[in-house]
């Protein structure tokens, strides 16, 4: 399936991902970088958690389903052998009893193992064919599941989008010197800017902006200049962070990547079309399944984005970062 291909792309695993930015936030010198970057990972952390809850409910159901089935051999057993009713009840619990005692699930540590699974990436337990034979013969918990899965890409995007408007706003209200006043120069020579608030286009700023910020241009570039761009799709943040950072060929190529334009296309069916695939969305990605089909997607699929996800937050907060740092250190000289 073509997300299995993107999401390879990307060999290290969440956990090495979201160490390498922690990393990145620890050693950020700068106040409110570093609280957005916390608040980042927090957000992220919470949903990969949400996104374990069918694994530790649903593990309850595989215990029980098993004990059940070995109690119904028990009891066809005995029906196969003569008339069950006439079976002794105590003898027929007393068997059932050390049927379900000698249950494989119950005993050798097998439960105790499965839930260490949990600390392992999520599409582990995800692909488990117990799990998946629950959600099939269950077919209210299998919406419930899948429900869960498309509101955690939902989550997942959305809050890379606001990390993205935020970092880029931020970044551009600090680094004056160096970003704010190249962004305005830049902003004077365009022939048009496309104004996402209110659709008009033009390169001056307008005055009711600028009245909101007291006048104060140097500490507020980016609040002003974020209402000329589009945040909430993929395009409209390469577009912005081209505008502010041009020459950053590595930022460039990691917005651009497969698996996070992926997410934005599943996000967008998701919302829009509650996650049934149309001809539109088979163009884009190149999904082998067919129109009008449900979107099918996996732990191993979420796991993907949200390491996608980290990665390329932590090339946004390296680039602002470095750029902030020049800027500090002209302002001293």
């Amino acid at each position: 399936m073509r997300y299995r291909a993107a999401v390879s792309k990307f060999k290290k695993e969440y956990q090495d991902e979201l160490r390498e930015l922690q990393n990145v936030v620890e050693k950020t010198k700068f106040t409110s970088m570093k609280r957005l970057g916390e608040n980042f990972i927090e957000g992220l952390t919470d949903i990969r958690f949400m996104f374990q809850l069918p694994n530790i409910v649903l593990m309850h159901s595989i215990v029980h389903s098993e004990a059940l089935i070995e109690g119904l051999e028990v009891c066809s057993k005995y029906a196969q052998e003569g008339d069950i009713e006439a079976v002794d009840t105590e003898t027929l619990l007393g068997e059932l009893r050390d049927k379900l005692a000698k249950n494989p699930l119950i005993k050798d540590r097998k439960i105790a193992d499965r839930y260490k699974q949990l600390a392992t990436p999520v599409g582990v337990l995800w692909s488990d064919v117990e799990l998946e034979r629950i959600l099939r013969l269950h077919t209210q918990h299998g919406r419930s599941y899948y429900n869960l899965l498309y509101s955690g890409i939902v989550w997942v995007w959305t809050l890379f989008e606001v990390f993205a408007a935020d970092l880029w706003e931020t970044t551009l209200n600090m680094g004056f010197n160096i970003l704010g006043k190249a962004a305005l120069e830049r902003m004077a020579k365009m022939d048009t800017l496309t104004a996402f608030e209110d659709k008009k286009r033009g390169k001056s700023i307008r005055v009711d902006y600028l009245a909101e910020f007291d006048y104060n241009i140097r500490d507020n570039v980016g609040s002003i200049l974020k209402r000329y761009f589009d945040f909430n799709s993929l395009s409209g943040i390469n577009n912005a962070y081209k505008f502010v950072f041009p020459k950053s060929a590595t930022l460039e190529k990691s917005l651009g990547n497969d698996t996070l334009r992926l997410l934005s296309e599943d996000r967008n069916l998701i919302v829009h079309k509650a996650g049934y695939i149309d001809a539109k969305y088979k163009s884009m990605t190149n999904n082998t399944q067919n129109v009008g089909d449900k979107l099918v997607i996996d732990g191993e699929i979420c796991e993907g984005y949200e390491t996608t996800v980290l990665k390329v937050s932590r090339y946004m907060l390296n680039c602002a970062n470095r750029y902030l740092k020049l800027d500090s250190e002209l302002s001293e000289s």
